[in-house]
């Protein structure tokens, strides 16, 4: 289960650190229009989805999804024209991998923090 996100620079300028509480059956995202929620929730579903395409047109800076399981998947852009993204769960077995359009390194880790 998805226990936090943590977004620097959607579309260039918005920060968010989103805790989602454990044990709620509803969590609702409010915020003015245009400010990203819809994004944010598209966010989860690709990634989830492993259709990292969608990360080559979307504008940010790092993407963190913290589970509950003490795991989290990181993705990391920048200016560079090239995705290469690479899944890693427990001993850093490679899950997924491969390269799209621009850059960006996704992996998934224990929680160290």
């Amino acid at each position: 289960m998805i226990k936090g996100i943590a977004i620097e620079k959607l579309f260039g300028i918005y920060n968010y650190d989103i805790k989602i509480p454990q044990g709620e059956n509803v969590s609702i995202l409010t915020g003015p229009n245009g400010y990203g929620k819809t994004t944010i929730l598209n966010i989860i579903r690709h990634l989830l989805n492993c259709e990292f395409w969608f990360f080559y047109f979307l504008e940010f800076r790092r993407i963190l999804i913290l589970f509950d399981s003490d795991k989290y998947i990181e993705i990391q852009k920048s200016a560079v024209a090239q995705l290469d993204y690479t899944l890693l769960s427990d001993k850093d077995t490679v899950d997924l991998s491969g390269t799209l359009q621009s850059q960006a390194k996704i992996a998934l880790k224990e929680n160290d923090r």
